[in-house]
């Protein structure tokens, strides 16, 4: 039960926090977030979690 639940937040973790189907592939780079997928992160102007201006990703 225990491994079951680590094993859930560890995939939520690893979700977009956006479109919550797709892998977390892009880092905001001023704020460190680890929190969209390729397609949101390219997209958006601001971090999805704290909504810091993007520079970069």
């Amino acid at each position: 039960l225990k491994i079951k639940r680590e094993n859930e937040t560890l995939k939520a973790a690893l979700t977009c926090k956006i479109c919550m189907i797709e892998k977390v592939m892009c880092t905001f780079l001023l704020c460190g977030h680890f929190c969209t997928c390729l397609s949101y992160g390219e997209q958006v102007s601001h971090c999805p979690l704290c909504r810091m201006i993007k520079t970069g990703f």
